[in-house]
């Protein structure tokens, strides 16, 4: 199902939501209302675990650039998330730092998106275990130290294009690699 919406209710400050699903959601461009006024004593998703996000065509992030930067460099984050699917949305390239993420699915997305794992650009995240992507670029960018699982949606003609990459992957149990 396909729904041609513009705009939709903000759900950031609900208390108790735990999952959300967003799908088919066409013409949705910012998940967030352009007038987003946050400041770091306001709440961002406080409860939220599970985010996935799947066949938005039109999503291009969860504000406009200009909306986010006027708050005070106070950019918010998701502090509980710990998954996070993002399949089919291939002009999303602004998300949310996510401060706990352990399983991450990225398909079928623009390959400038980025999850950051901290408020600072710089630091990344040794809490991810599990990754299901179907970019090597991207998987090479991440920690690799604390994987478990990986999954390559991707023809790879030689394992030696990963070699560096799984030098790192110490605590490596499950690997698929495939189309």
């Amino acid at each position: 199902m396909v729904l041609n919406v513009l705009r939709q209710p903000s759900f950031s400050k609900r208390l108790y939501l735990k999952s959300l699903n967003r799908y088919g959601i066409d013409k949705l461009e910012y998940i967030e209302d352009a007038s987003y006024n946050g400041n770091s004593t306001d709440l961002f998703f406080p409860s939220i675990e599970e985010l996935c996000i799947f066949q938005m065509k039109e999503l291009k992030g969860w504000w406009r650039r200009d909306d986010i930067h006027s708050c005070n460099d106070w950019q918010p984050s998701f502090s509980k998330l710990s998954v996070l699917e993002i399949l089919d949305c291939r002009k999303l390239t602004l998300f949310p730092a996510c401060l706990n993420l352990e399983k991450l699915t990225l398909c079928e997305v623009n390959k400038e998106l980025r999850i950051r794992s901290s408020d600072n650009m710089d630091e990344v995240s040794i809490k991810l275990k599990e990754v299901t992507l179907e970019d090597l670029d991207y998987l090479k960018s991440l920690p690799t130290d604390g994987l478990i699982s990986i999954s390559i949606h991707y023809e790879i003609e030689s394992l030696s294009e990963l070699s560096e990459t799984f030098k790192g992957c110490v605590s490596l149990r499950s690997l698929v690699i495939g189309d």
